[in-house]
């Protein structure tokens, strides 16, 4: 496998985790993370590989849009610590 479509799996692999987390189309989700990927100045490559190994979790616009891994393990302060 060539890496163009190394590239292409992890991205169909990430949109269908976008698709189940957000209940979205693959169009929407495909959509979402590139929308992601132009804010942080990122590949769509960059932010499905995020996705895959779950350090980034794309939200709904509810409630504020995504979460990250380092956010979403903190404490209820914010803060690391002791649980």
């Amino acid at each position: 496998m060539e890496a163009s479509e190394a590239d292409h799996s992890e991205v169909y692999q990430a949109v269908g985790m976008v698709m189940v987390q957000l209940n979205l189309g693959a169009e929407q989700a495909l959509d979402r993370m590139r929308a992601r990927a132009f804010v942080q100045g990122r590949t769509v490559t960059e932010v499905a590989r995020d996705i895959l190994v779950r350090t980034l979790r794309l939200g709904s616009e509810a409630d504020g849009g995504s979460e990250d891994a380092s956010r979403r393990d903190a404490g209820d302060d914010g803060r690391e610590g002791d649980r």
